[in-house]
């Protein structure tokens, strides 16, 4: 690991009190995603029992699609269990980047929706489904 992003990920762990006291209510917020954000909505879930207490430590099958390539080394503890405090901050920041590009988004806000909800929401679509099929043949 470069010593830029061990820094980096450095500054992010001595931070990690402030963010956590926010973490958990933040993560707690009714998310849906777009289709292929399972993994995304599977380590949100994971989050929230690790919060609550159900879980003891990231479970070793945890999803880790969204945790950048240059922190997967420092993912990894010494007795070869994942780093709880890097998979929070590596899932923050995914949850972040993906309320940004709409794949996650909240169903009742007005800010974070989803893209395709502006569109057609799931009655009209219902509503209108069969003619769009039939116009486009």
């Amino acid at each position: 690991m470069a010593t830029a992003d061990r820094g980096f990920i450095d500054e992010l762990r001595a931070r990690y009190p402030h963010l956590k006291r926010y973490l958990p209510t933040f993560l707690s917020l009714p998310f849906a995603a777009t289709l292929g954000m399972q993994p995304l909505l599977t380590a949100l879930d994971l989050a929230r029992r690790l919060y609550a207490g159900d879980l003891k430590a990231v479970p070793d099958d945890a999803p880790l699609q969204f945790v950048p390539a240059a922190w997967r080394r420092a993912l990894w503890q010494e007795r070869e269990q994942l780093d709880r405090l890097v998979w929070e901050l590596a899932l923050a920041f995914a949850v972040r980047d993906a309320l940004r590009a709409g794949d996650l988004y909240l169903v009742d806000s007005r800010h974070h929706v989803s893209f395709w909800n502006l569109v057609y929401d799931e009655t009209r679509w219902q509503a209108e489904r069969h003619q769009a099929y039939v116009t486009l043949q």
